[in-house]
């Protein structure tokens, strides 16, 4: 058995056992403005992966958007590092109009949301100044279904 399993299964019992008791946590102001990478957590067999991401926005909820929206750009065009081993991209090129065009629906027309969702039993983490607000999530992207769809709709070979 996978060393990962017992660490996710403790972590998922204790995101579950604080499921009624979510918090937001502030840190210092000045970080609004910087960029954090998105980070693995764990993944499952059913190829659901669990990830931090950050957004910002002028408002929370346009913060928590737009982290949603980073962590599926991430498992679509930059992969991520799982403990040593990369899981790479579901997508390695983006070079012609039509698959550019096709992402930029996806992205417009909020389908993203489809495939990834925030875990509602995880603290937040928040900087914010005065009218701009930087927000880390923990989120369940459905890695598996993007891959699917993607295969689906011909911009990525079986």
């Amino acid at each position: 058995m996978p060393k990962i399993f017992p660490v996710a299964a403790l972590y998922f019992a204790v995101l579950l056992s604080s499921a009624s008791c979510r918090t937001q946590q502030n840190i210092n102001n000045e970080y609004a403005f910087y960029e954090f990478p998105t980070q693995f957590i764990c993944s499952e067999p059913t190829g659901e992966i669990t990830i931090k991401c950050w957004g910002n926005g002028n408002s929370t909820n346009a913060a928590v958007k737009n982290a949603l929206k980073n962590g599926v750009e991430t498992i679509l065009f930059k992969g991520i590092t799982t403990n040593g081993n990369p899981i790479p991209p579901l997508v390695t090129s983006v070079n012609n109009d039509g698959i550019r065009m096709y992402f930029d629906k996806f992205f417009q027309n909020g389908k993203y949301l489809n495939y990834i969702k925030e875990n509602k039993g995880t603290d937040r983490v928040q900087a914010k100044s005065s009218n701009f607000r930087q927000i880390g999530i923990v989120a369940n992207v459905d890695a598996e279904s993007l891959k699917q769809l993607l295969i689906k709709d011909k911009i990525i070979p079986k």
